[in-house]
């Protein structure tokens, strides 16, 4: 139940019997408190759904165990699943047609996995001289898909061959398993998409991994954020190009326009976009034809720190000397995340940089119990309620983006730090407090005053 008492839907997403581990312990701190001891104890991960959280602040949610909202999980026979935003289609081969709702644009070949190979070091990625590129889309994956009324859940296991390291790749030998899991799960009534990519590397050195989407937007730029602001840029440095194809021996490295971003990148016309918001890796570059395809670097492994005579940096090592790193092959199982999401307008009339914020903070949530799934029931004695149920520091209205609330470093006070999230557009904010403040201040990041604020 929310604060008011209504009732939160809710779905269980994983499930652990823990009540062997914790109902036999016997250790209990405060014997003299009486507390509820159900017959079995879970630790469980549940999705519930949005009760209006208010910004800076918290909202309290109570479980009733009179009643019940939960939304059972079912797994699905159709290959489609859906929310307010999307109708996303599973294709056999494990990529993605993905419906914007709110354009009614199509989106196809969405999330496909590229492997090749790594002829780079630490400093510099690099391709080898005879490559080969292997995509997800050469398998027929296993596909399982689950959804209750709050989540939908896709899984896609794919069984990947590709060459052992790059002497195979240069002899177009494909003999070892790369075992890649693509996870994809919709919420309701949210226009994001969020992704995890589980991979089991033990056996392939020297190669690099990718997820491409095409957004069928030819560019000349992408648009992408850095600290506290936006940039754009070229999807290929088309001049210095053509001057290191006239005489490559004068230049140290090859102009690549593989590029990085705080915390998303874009492609978008006046009418549309795709946005990827990286958890791990923040490093992109746009390919295809006409430049329409985000591909996004999940990772990459090597051998060496150092090394000479680089496709893309030639000649010279690139530190004082070559030295071996056998660990920077990740010889393991690895996770990394990444969201998408597709909007109807043009970049600065759609808040990207702010949902990319949001998605990038995610909600902290505290439960309070009598006793914990530790060696202890741990029992406390009762705290008197004094807080609201709900609450809220202050609120904004506008499009400028909170980037921190931090204590002051050197005297009283905190430092609210907003930044524009739009591209070459003034931003505007106001800021309501919920007590009174005594003092504003405009102050530069050594938080040294530059200006008084009005306060109304």
């Amino acid at each position: 139940l929310d604060q008011q008492g209504m009732e939160i839907p809710y779905t269980i997403l994983e499930l652990v019997d823990q009540t062997q581990y914790v109902l036999n312990q016997g250790n209990i701190l405060n014997p003299s408190k009486k507390i509820y001891i159900p017959n079995k104890v879970y630790k469980a991960k549940i999705a519930l759904e949005s009760s209006n959280l208010p910004g800076l602040g918290y909202n309290q949610l109570t479980l009733d165990l009179n009643g019940s909202t939960h939304k059972k999980i079912k797994q699905k026979s159709t290959n489609v699943i859906e929310n307010t935003y999307y109708t996303i289609t599973v294709n056999k081969n494990g990529s993605l047609d993905i419906l914007d709702k709110k354009s009614n644009v199509i989106y196809k070949n969405q999330a496909i996995i590229e492997d090749n190979g790594d002829d780079g070091d630490s400093f510099n990625y690099s391709p080898p001289v005879n490559d080969l590129i292997v995509y997800s889309t050469d398998f027929s994956p296993t596909i399982t898909i689950k959804e209750s009324d709050i989540v939908s859940m896709v899984c896609i296991d794919f069984e990947m061959l590709v060459p052992k390291n790059l002497q195979e790749r240069s002899q177009r030998k494909c003999t070892t398993l790369l075992p890649i899991t693509l996870n994809l799960t919709i919420k309701k009534d949210s226009p994001v998409i969020d992704f995890s990519l589980q991979v089991d590397n033990t056996l392939v050195d020297s190669h690099r991994v990718c997820v491409s989407l095409d957004t069928s937007i030819a560019s000349k730029f992408s648009t992408a954020d850095h600290q506290f602001g936006v940039i754009k840029r070229p999807v290929l440095f088309e001049k210095e190009m053509s001057l290191w194809e006239q005489n490559k021996n004068s230049w140290s490295e090859q102009p690549i326009a593989i590029e990085t971003c705080q915390t998303f990148v874009t492609l978008s016309d006046e009418n549309k976009g795709v946005a990827v918001v990286p958890k791990g890796v923040r490093e992109y570059e746009i390919i295809g034809d006409d430049y329409s395809i985000i591909r996004l670097t999940i990772f990459r492994t090597y051998g060496f720190m150092g090394k000479e005579n680089l496709m893309y940096r030639p000649g010279r090592a690139s530190g004082e000397t070559t030295i071996k790193t056998p660990d920077a092959q990740c010889h393991k199982y690895m996770t990394y995340s990444f969201s998408v999401f597709y909007y109807p307008e043009s970049f600065n009339s759609s808040n990207v940089a702010e949902l990319a914020k949001q998605i990038l903070s995610p909600v902290q949530v505290y439960q309070i119990a009598d006793f914990l799934n530790s060696r202890l029931i741990f029992t406390l004695s009762d705290v008197d309620k004094t807080l609201p149920v709900t609450f809220s520091m202050m609120e904004t209205s506008g499009d400028l983006i909170l980037s921190v609330i931090k204590k002051a470093e050197e005297r009283p006070g905190y430092i609210l730090r907003f930044y524009n999230g739009k591209y070459k557009q003034i931003s505007h904010s106001t800021i309501k407090f919920k007590n009174k403040i005594k003092l504003a201040e405009k102050v530069n990041l050594q938080e040294h005053c530059l200006d008084n604020i009005d306060i109304f």
